[in-house]
């Protein structure tokens, strides 16, 4: 009785390294892909609430941290990217929350130009059904 338990113990434990090591792999494999598609991903939204044609620097990198702002939703830093045109700021990308969806909060992100009119928004993750 004790040696098949023990023979079972070492198979479940032998197929546990196996899983963990084929989940490992494949997230070694799969992580510059998946970088590079969240990276694509944040650029086309970015470019949807700051038009492309409004700015000449690549967005995503030009990102800082805001907080300490209550209007955000949030006392957590949050990322702002600043849009240029020829080296002066004309927009931002900033992420706000909204905290009082029906089933969570709601996480957006707001364009504004200069002069304070907001150029778009998107919705970067929600509960709401």
């Amino acid at each position: 009785m004790f040696q098949a338990m023990k023979k079972n113990g070492g198979i479940l434990a032998l197929f546990a390294l196996l899983a963990t090591g084929l989940v490992a792999i494949t997230h070694l494999l799969t992580e510059g892909r998946i970088a590079k598609q969240q990276e694509i991903e944040l650029m086309d939204i970015l470019n949807q609430v700051v038009p492309a044609q409004s700015h000449d620097n690549v967005l995503y990198k030009s990102c800082t941290l805001v907080k300490d702002l209550p209007r955000l939703g949030t006392n957590d830093a949050e990322p702002a990217y600043i849009a240029t045109k020829d080296g002066k700021p004309v927009g931002i990308a900033i992420q706000a929350i909204a905290p009082d969806g029906y089933s969570g909060a709601i996480k957006l992100i707001v364009g504004l130009n200069m002069d304070g009119v907001v150029t778009g928004v998107r919705v970067l993750q929600q509960n709401e059904t």
